[in-house]
């Protein structure tokens, strides 16, 4: 499916959601956690940390599109010529990501809302990776699980798989496993609103 393609069913999606689903969701994420390389092309590269921020916004009640930057560290097992420790790797992406609410949440996909507390979610990633002096594409996909802390601010575990195509050394892959922390900027902007109908409507 190409580019256009992906945004007539995006647009399809939208139309065909419910009013009320249609309400502003803008949403920034923060993931910390950790990787773990999975590949031979990172065959001297140990475990290290992983770090992501990730903005979508509500196309569906079950549906998010948006873009994330993130950043790979892969500390080195290799030394230089003169027996000092090498630099880590670093994989430095920026990506278009597109997430699914599985189950839970406000309209899960496969459940009605309130099926289960919190929300299972699966996103898929296509962006640019340069990992360490190298550039090329990308792909990952990962399952996660969130749940509501106060109204707007979410968090929850997650898994999520990375390949790196067309370097040098062939297919860099990995794990990254962590916590993700998310808050709805609409819930900002819809008190704002509201807000401001209050303040309009007074006397």
């Amino acid at each position: 499916m190409n580019a256009k393609s992906m945004m007539w069913l995006v647009a399809a999606l939208w139309i065909a959601a419910p009013g009320s689903a249609r309400a502003v969701d803008l949403e920034l994420e923060l993931t910390a956690g950790g990787t773990a390389p999975l590949t031979e092309v990172l065959r001297k590269a140990e475990a290290g940390a992983g770090l992501g921020l990730q903005f979508t916004w509500g196309a569906t009640s079950f549906l998010d599109i948006g873009a994330r930057y993130g950043l790979g560290i892969f500390p080195q097992q290799a030394v230089d010529a003169q027996g000092a420790e090498q630099e880590p790797i670093l994989d430095h992406s920026v990506s278009a990501v597109v997430r699914l609410a599985l189950v839970g949440g406000d309209a899960g996909w496969l459940g009605d809302p309130g099926t289960m507390p919190g929300e299972l979610w699966l996103d898929v990633g296509l962006g640019y990776h340069m990992i360490g002096r190298e550039n090329c594409f990308g792909f990952d996909a990962a399952l996660g699980y969130r749940f509501d802390v106060i109204d707007g601010l979410a968090l929850g575990p997650l898994f999520r798989a990375n390949a790196a195509f067309g370097t040098s050394q062939g297919t860099a892959s990995w794990m990254t496993f962590g916590l993700t922390i998310g808050y709805d900027l609409g819930v900002l902007l819809d008190d704002g609103a509201a807000g401001g109908v209050v303040a309009s409507t007074g006397p």
